[in-house]
């Protein structure tokens, strides 16, 4: 997928987005901590992390989870939970959404150390390593084969192509 992204566009999506993560993501996430309705999702997104963690791959779970809470948009959307030894064929692909989704393989995204990318209801990849690479290798999946963003989750992914990837992948909706 990030190849056939960088070709079609000439851009490092992997390299793009972990850039402006570390340049944007701290002040994202001072910004929008002046809101009550963000305070709350921080709680529980605080409350999912359980230990301290620290660096790029957690904050892009921290903020990607915030945003949808902001946005007031549905986690499931784009995360479907998992156990953490499914397979990807025992996958229930048939109960996910048709729009690219990341499967988590775990209790939460902060513990899973696995990952897998569903696409129209086909695994389009399965062990993705970090949180970070499958949020990629979700939008590049968007680009790629030209699907428009769910309505339901819109207004986060909108917010994070122009802030974290600094691309003009497509128009939303």
């Amino acid at each position: 997928m990030s190849v056939h992204f960088k070709e079609l566009t000439g851009t490092a999506l992997k390299e793009t987005f972990i850039q402006n993560v570390d340049l944007k993501g701290k002040r994202l996430l001072n910004y929008m901590s002046k809101s009550k309705k963000f305070l709350q999702a921080a709680t529980r997104v605080t409350m999912l992390r359980g230990a301290e963690l620290s660096g790029c791959s957690e904050d892009v779970r921290e903020m990607v989870l915030l945003l949808m809470a902001y946005f007031e948009e549905r986690e499931e959307r784009m995360l479907s939970t998992v156990e953490d030894t499914c397979l990807a064929g025992e996958v229930h692909v048939d109960k996910l959404p048709l729009t690219p989704t990341i499967i988590v393989c775990g209790r939460s995204c902060f513990s899973s150390t696995r990952f897998t990318l569903s696409v129209d209801g086909t695994i389009v990849q399965e062990n993705i390593p970090s949180f970070g690479s499958s949020i990629c290798r979700m939008f590049g999946s968007d680009y790629v084969f030209n699907i428009h963003y769910p309505a339901e989750l819109a207004s986060t992914l909108d917010f994070l192509q122009r802030c974290c990837f600094s691309i003009n992948l497509h128009v939303s909706l």
